[in-house]
């Protein structure tokens, strides 16, 4: 917002030229830019994606509302501020300071400048909170069998916000390292092959295979 000149320039083929100057003033209560960072996210005190920043800019200074509501448009949050920026942090907690519920949550910001009374449209999106540990079995080879050749791991693995899963060995009943076997991504409810594992090159000894399954909000299994 500040003052503006429109010009308007006219020329002629003899050469001729005229210009006219009219100042203006651009006034605009306007909301822009909103985002949100990190989505999902895990507000389980694990220090992993676990608060959410909504951010948003006004085009001038203006007393601002932001509210956060659930799927059922029941209110769960505000926060309010003045200001020609918004970044306001929700660590998944309602106004009783309880985390809320895992799903999908809209929230708005409304702003209004405190001096001409102007109201802004109010702009709106969502963020997905997700508590929610992944799902995940290996359900081949069975636990205490003994191996040789190449074995084929089956199992499960599935997440609503499925990020990536882990399949890992380590030597002895107790490893305290891990090999790598393989990546894969979301299985459905049966199992399936999530790696052939090549086993032929390896000390005799027992072993201990890990599933690690991770989502887009930092859950881990």
């Amino acid at each position: 917002n500040d003052d503006y000149i429109i010009r308007l320039e006219i020329s002629d083929r003899a050469g001729n030229l005229r210009r006219i100057d009219t100042p203006v003033r651009i006034y605009n209560l306007t909301i822009f830019n909103l985002s949100d960072s990190t989505d999902p996210f895990s507000p389980n005190a694990d220090d992993n994606r676990d608060t959410t920043t909504i951010s948003a800019s006004l085009t001038t200074l203006a007393n601002w509302t932001l509210e956060i509501k659930d799927a059922n448009a029941n209110l769960k949050r505000s926060f309010t501020g003045t200001g020609i920026s918004i970044s306001q942090v929700w660590n998944g907690k309602d106004e009783s300071n309880n985390i809320v519920s895992d799903g999908v949550y809209t929230y708005t910001i409304s702003a209004t400048d405190p001096v001409t009374g102007a109201v802004a449209i109010p702009v709106s999106s969502t963020t997905t909170v997700d508590n929610t540990l992944p799902t995940a079995s290996i359900t081949e080879p069975l636990s205490g069998a003994t191996l040789s050749g190449t074995v084929a791991i089956r199992g499960t693995a599935q997440d609503t916000n499925f990020y990536i899963g882990y399949l890992f060995y380590g030597r002895g009943t107790n490893p305290t390292s891990w090999s790598y076997i393989t990546s894969f991504g979301q299985t459905g409810a049966e199992p399936v092959l999530l790696a052939n594992w090549n086993t032929s090159t390896l000390t005799n000894d027992d072993y201990i295979i890990r599933l690690e399954i991770s989502d887009r909000a930092g859950n881990l299994r």
